[in-house]
């Protein structure tokens, strides 16, 4: 075991998925087909990368999905299911297919706003933000206050509002009812107006602009950001905020089922009861087709390097 996973990560051209390969080594031993075998497989490959990952033979990282493509070819692999993987793989391709989801729970905006309003940061970062307030308030008389300058002062005062309430105690931040919240359409929201207010030509704005690019980046890094739009995008098709198991809205499942329904007729059956309709006669399976996506699609996923 420890051999074939060491020259899977050697010779792979990036990051190798943890689940992927447990997956993939279990197919060419004929033990992916049957959850009991499979079960057996995974703590095989679990303790072979353990062994190799404290001979130092072998390095291991862990990080959220960041892009749909990800989701695509990593996600279903978490399963330790064989039939929810195979279904998984069959139509999480044209799940992402629904681009305009029928349904659109949380934007980006809110997403990033929820995120923010989790981080705690030090107070030094409070004064720093406060202080590139400061300084753009400065730059008021040099560009005759400008709409690129305005946008962007309205940008920085709004997170450093968000972190000075973030300052002290966490917990009664988050009970407040009103507690200030930084909302962004999405990063190019940052973006745009940094890059207006550099053509500007204001020298000292154009160095504070890029000091605040720098901060802003280094506190939401980009691959964050690409997680929270991933995040918003499941959000539209999955109901995550009820107690227990996810659950497919309504909605996705029927456009899964009108763009293609001979993919989706695998997890249909006959019926006089109502339900969800696929066809005449014919509800979905709810059950099976609920796991489609679940909370683990959030989580972090765990990925192998050459050491």
């Amino acid at each position: 075991m420890q051999k074939s996973i060491l020259s899977h990560v050697r010779e792979a051209t990036s990051e190798v998925g943890f689940n992927r390969l447990c997956w993939q080594l279990a197919s060419c031993s004929g033990k992916d087909e049957a959850p009991r075998s499979f079960k057996s497989h995974y703590s095989s490959f679990a303790r072979a990368v353990s062994k190799l990952r404290s001979d130092a033979r072998i390095r291991e990282t862990s990080r959220r999905l960041r892009s749909q493509e990800e989701f695509i070819n990593d996600y279903p692999h978490k399963s330790r299911d064989p039939s929810v993987r195979r279904m998984r793989i069959q139509l999480l391709p044209l799940l992402v297919q629904c681009n305009e989801a029928p349904v659109k729970r949380f934007s980006i905006a809110e997403n990033e706003s929820f995120a923010l309003r989790e981080l705690a940061l030090p107070p030094h970062d409070v004064a720093i933000w406060l202080d590139f307030e400061r300084r753009l308030v400065a730059c008021a008389a040099s560009v005759d206050c400008h709409p690129a300058w305005v946008a962007l002062l309205v940008l920085v005062r709004a997170l450093t509002a968000t972190f000075s309430s973030l300052s002290g105690s966490r917990k009664s931040v988050l009970r407040k009812k009103k507690a200030p919240e930084f909302h962004v359409t999405t990063t190019s929201s940052w973006t745009s107006s940094m890059a207006a207010c550099r053509e500007l030509g204001v020298p000292d704005l154009s160095r504070l602009v890029d000091e605040l690019q720098d901060k802003f980046f280094e506190l939401v890094p980009p691959e964050t950001l690409r997680f929270l739009r991933l995040k918003s995008w499941i959000r539209s098709h999955v109901d995550l905020d009820s107690n227990g198991p996810a659950r497919m809205h309504e909605s996705s499942l029927n456009e899964l089922a009108r763009r293609w329904p001979d993919q989706m007729a695998a997890y249909s059956r006959e019926t006089r009861r109502s339900g969800w309709a696929l066809g005449p006669g014919r509800v979905f399976e709810k059950k099976v087709l609920h796991q489609l996506v679940d909370r683990h699609a959030l989580e972090p996923f765990k990925y192998l390097h050459p050491k």
